[in-house]
């Protein structure tokens, strides 16, 4: 693995010599109340889509809990809070 690292190559090329077919993506599926949510206060795409990432780590980590949609508010309290961190990982590519 680091010789693929200082390499930047991956290990299917160096065990292979030919690069893995790209996987295509799987579309996102946005929950009626974040897009709700997002509609009424008009909050670009890109923000929903990392806020769903960041709502999905968090649900990720209590997997003793139920998996209960968010309702509006809720998503809105949640964005309120991680705005600050959606700003800074979408400028960071931008610099």
């Amino acid at each position: 693995m680091k010789i693929a690292a200082a390499l930047r190559a991956s290990i299917d090329y160096l065990m292979t010599g030919q690069e893995p077919a790209p996987q295509a993506a799987k579309p996102i599926e946005i929950p009626s109340e974040l897009a709700s949510f997002a509609k009424r206060r008009g909050i670009p795409y890109p923000h929903v889509e990392l806020l769903l990432h960041f709502h999905n780590q968090i649900v990720g980590m209590r997997r003793d809990q139920p998996d209960v949609s968010p309702s509006e508010k809720e998503w809105e309290d949640l964005y309120d809070k991680v705005l600050p961190h959606i700003e800074k990982a979408l400028n960071s590519g931008k610099e």
